[in-house]
């Protein structure tokens, strides 16, 4: 089966340039377990926010024009409700686990793992929720020059993507990985079949 695929802490790091090779091997940038959580305007979850959008406007490198304004986080899903209205913003939201997302009343049945693409602005409310989890969220400008040039897939750890930017780890620790390179960090040490949400740019 194909992977499915869609268009402040003791040490933030930072972002790197990338290469169109096939990534392999990670290393942690982030880990979420030292980052403070956020409440949703609504009260009804929480947000860790793992790339800012001022982050994400100088990460920039001359293979890739990701110097548009985008937004990764990882929210806890907690209680079903409406989503916070995010005007103006294309969204991908991977769920750890099997939810129900009615987007201008029409019901998305959303399995773990999953990517599913909406209107940021959109009427967004979380209709099943068998178990509190969490879920991915990559939001970019509609007016950036990254809007339609994103993507998450989600793969096994151990298989290559090209063009990665970054991912998070879709296991306990949802730790936010970037691509290795040769005196950047250590490599993670990933055990085969853990999923990752992995962001990459599409040329």
């Amino acid at each position: 089966m194909s992977p499915p695929v869609l268009r402040i802490c003791r040490n933030p790091g930072r972002l790197d340039h990338v290469t169109t090779t096939g990534t392999t091997t990670w290393r942690t940038l982030r880990r979420t377990a030292d980052l403070t959580a956020q409440p949703w305007a609504n009260g009804r979850g929480t947000t860790i926010e793992l790339i800012s959008p001022d982050e994400s406007a100088a990460y920039y490198s001359r293979f890739f024009p990701v110097d548009g304004r985008w937004r990764l986080s990882v929210a806890s899903l907690k209680e079903e409700g409406p989503f916070s209205p995010l005007s103006g913003m294309d969204r991908i939201h991977t769920p750890l686990a099997d939810i129900e997302l009615t987007v201008d009343g029409t019901p998305h049945r959303i399995p773990a793992h999953t990517p599913f693409a909406f209107d940021g602005g959109a009427d967004a409310v979380l209709t099943n929720l068998p178990r509190p989890t969490r879920a991915v969220n990559l939001m970019v400008d509609h007016d950036s020059p990254a809007a339609g040039r994103l993507q998450v897939t989600v793969v096994d750890a151990l298989i290559p993507v090209d063009n990665a930017l970054a991912a998070v780890l879709l296991d306990e620790t949802a730790d936010l990985l970037v691509p290795h390179r040769a005196g950047m960090g250590e490599i993670r040490d990933i055990s085969p079949g853990t999923p990752l949400a992995v962001i990459s740019w599409t040329v």
